[in-house]
């Protein structure tokens, strides 16, 4: 049954594929950072593509114990 196309597979044939690791992704949508999603249309797997992801120039360094410490002086300012 490999001559038929994806969109012509019944539904349990589709989840078949899925189970299988052959998902059938939709459009790849950019997330930013050069970071690339896609969603698979039957089963919503999820991949994401960081090879052309940006590198940071510099390590981050955190001042702060948790992020909420930082939110709260983000909002005073």
């Amino acid at each position: 049954m490999s001559h038929v196309r994806s969109e012509d597979k019944s539904t349990r044939a589709r989840r078949n594929d899925c189970r299988k690791g052959r998902h059938t992704y939709g459009e790849s949508q950019h997330v930013g950072a050069g970071i690339v999603r896609q969603v698979c249309d039957v089963c919503s797997a999820v991949t994401i593509d960081l090879t052309s992801a940006d590198e940071l120039r510099v390590p981050v360094l955190r001042s702060k114990s948790s992020i909420l410490d930082m939110t709260a002086q983000q909002s005073e300012a």
